[in-house]
């Protein structure tokens, strides 16, 4: 059986003694995965283990998780990627649940084991669909893992030092279908000396913040410019009366009718359909008004209709007055 998804990580700073486990972890996968792994500076790993276990490579000098992680996506093959840590544990169902989504991407359920061996169950990953999520992404945790199907020339941010939160602002941006994982699909293990508590000592992702904000912002600015160029004809629910909510969209604000019908633009419709905070729909959408254009005809991509050359020379007659010949007609005798 082919393989239809590729899990690969990446390593550096002595993270390399953690391959075998990680090895194990995709071997007792449910379906063949394909994998390799991005041996980062210091990466500590064992050459011979590697060439063994048939694990496939490639070296590059760098302990910038965004540039090793983008050097392991240019490789991909497969229908679906999944980027996975060198150092948590993958479970045997995962990959099968994953290849088995009619998702664009999933992100992924998981458990925690804590320093201090708790168990903190059922944690998210980032699921970022609306523009309200991404201006409130400081309310979602960085971490977690997606799965993502095709678009592999998506690349993760090379300034960050925790990508994860702005290739979930990239997905949102193409308008891909983003779904949660059915199950737990992996579990987290926290140790004190982790890339995660070592950058938070460091300081160096309270300096990200402002490069992860700035990202966002122009996320925000391009889609509600995007949406607001957009026009569609709703049509008014019983939800208005339901509630006693006037709309804001006539004219002195009134409650409309159900049934009745008015035009709005896409950034207006999101907040209509849900996005509210009666989590309501007050209206269903009749249809899309298609922009109709109304310049000149470019005749080099579509030629004129019939006789279209005859009614416009007609018009131009039309508009420009008739000269008469006030010269008397000479006869020649």
């Amino acid at each position: 059986m082919k393989e239809q998804i590729t899990v690969f990580s990446v390593v550096y700073n002595g993270y390399g003694r953690f391959i075998p486990q990680w090895n194990e972890y995709l071997n007792k996968q449910t379906i063949p995965v394909k994998k390799f792994i991005v041996l980062g500076h210091n990466h500590g790993a064992d050459m011979q283990y590697l060439k063994d276990n048939n694990i496939d490579y490639i070296y590059y000098d760098s302990t910038v998780m965004g540039i090793l992680r983008n050097r392991g996506v240019e490789r991909i093959t497969t229908e679906w990627w999944l980027y996975f840590a060198i150092d948590d544990e993958l479970l045997p169902h995962a990959c099968e649940e994953i290849v088995n989504t009619d998702a664009d991407a999933v992100s992924i359920k998981f458990d925690v084991i804590d320093i201090d061996g708790r168990l903190l169950k059922n944690q998210n990953s980032p699921h970022l669909q609306t523009i309200d999520d991404i201006k409130n992404w400081k309310k979602t945790k960085w971490g977690g893992y997606t799965a993502i199907r095709g678009n592999t020339d998506l690349r993760y941010n090379e300034d960050v030092e925790v990508p994860n939160l702005t290739l979930h602002f990239e997905l949102f941006r193409r308008d891909l279908k983003v779904v949660k994982s059915d199950s737990v699909l992996v579990v987290h293990h926290r140790w004190a000396d982790s890339h995660h508590f070592r950058s938070e000592k460091d300081g160096s992702r309270r300096r990200c913040i402002s490069e992860i904000d700035r990202i966002a912002q122009q996320i925000i600015e391009d889609k509600e410019s995007e949406l607001k160029k957009m026009k569609y004809l709703v049509r008014a629910n019983e939800n208005w009366k339901n509630k006693n909510l006037k709309c804001n969209d006539f004219n002195p604000k009134r409650i409309p009718e159900a049934g009745e019908e008015w035009e709005v633009d896409g950034l207006r419709l999101e907040v209509l359909l849900g996005k509210n905070s009666y989590n309501v729909a007050f209206v269903e959408v009749v249809k899309q008004i298609e922009e109709e254009v109304t310049e000149h005809q470019d005749w080099r991509v579509s030629p004129p209709l019939k006789n279209q050359n005859k009614e416009i020379k007609e018009e131009i007659n039309k508009s420009e007055p008739i000269k008469k010949n006030t010269k008397k007609k000479v006869v020649k005798k």
